[in-house]
């Protein structure tokens, strides 16, 4: 399915008829408002674009943060997504796969040090419209470059490429930063997404990464906590009612988070670049200028 873009369209042969000159020679009202017709207008937060893989239909919204929405194989949503806080702008939305950029987690103080400004948690990425910068059957690759509200908090010029691939049985992502200015850039990205697990079923949910298996999300209260990546950066899990999950991701993102909340119907399995407060640690990426640095993410449904 193409790009959902409101469109602007006139009333052309009409207007023509009405309102055609006597001179033939002369310019033609109708004809200055035939140039108007096709006129493309941004795309509105809610709108999404669809790609497909086999099986696999991949749905993101990129003027909402390029948000994946929905990851769809064999007529499961391997993703869940609160629809409400997706329309609802001002808010930050509860689901899909937010990007995290330039850090994952919170600040302390709220400060990033190499600049003395104050970021809230997760950075801005998720919050701003991405561009598209062109679109297949299977892929999609976005777009995001500094502006003067990113320089006020995060004084780099950058540019972010988001490429969202549909796979068999599957998706993956992949982020790349360009600095574009004259002094190293912090990074310490991530992904945040959203899986669903029923309430009643929280118990049964198992990792096979150590210190993060069956027992460690429960419904009687908030689950966070973050653990060293698995061997590999490679894991398996288990979503009730969805099946078993393979994720993989760049070997450099050497921290996985997970997340949910009480009465919640999902599960957060997010990697990390680094843990809480990574960028302004010396174990942050730190790109140098007019260099680049990639971190890729990718699940699947087993069989």
């Amino acid at each position: 399915m193409p790009a959902r873009f409101a469109t602007v369209r006139f009333l052309t042969i009409a207007l023509a008829f009405f309102l055609a000159p006597a001179c033939a020679d002369s310019p033609s009202t109708a004809d200055a408002l035939a140039e108007k017709v096709d006129v493309e207008a941004p795309m509105q937060p809610t709108d999404e674009i669809e790609i497909r893989q086999g099986e696999t239909t991949v749905r993101t919204a990129p003027a909402r943060g390029a948000l994946v929405t929905s990851v769809v194989v064999d007529g499961k949503d391997l993703l869940t997504l609160d629809r409400r806080s997706f329309e609802e702008t001002h808010r930050h939305v509860r689901g899909g796969i937010p990007i995290l950029f330039p850090f994952s987690g919170a600040l302390k103080d709220g400060t990033l040090v190499a600049s003395g400004t104050q970021m809230p948690q997760h950075g801005f990425a998720r919050e701003k419209a991405w561009d598209v910068v062109s679109q297949s059957e299977s892929e999609m690759v976005l777009g995001l470059s500094d502006d003067e509200a990113t320089r006020a908090v995060y004084p780099w010029p950058f540019r972010l490429t988001y490429t969202v691939r549909a796979l068999d049985r599957g998706v993956e992502v992949v982020l790349t930063a360009r600095n574009l200015g004259d002094s190293p850039m912090p990074t310490s990205p991530g992904w945040h997404p959203y899986f669903p697990l029923p309430v009643e079923a929280k118990p049964e949910f198992a990792t096979s990464v150590e210190g993060a298996g069956g027992g460690t999300v429960t419904n009687d209260r908030e689950i966070n906590f973050g653990v060293p990546s698995p061997p590999g950066s490679k894991l398996m899990f288990q979503l009730p009612g969805t099946g078993f999950l393979e994720m993989e991701y760049s070997e450099s993102m050497e921290h996985l988070q997970i997340w949910s909340l009480p009465r919640g119907a999902f599960v957060c399995v997010e990697p990390w670049d680094g843990g809480v407060n990574d960028i302004n640690t010396p174990g942050a990426t730190v790109i140098a200028p007019g260099e680049m640095a990639e971190w890729r993410m990718a699940f699947r449904l087993n069989p």
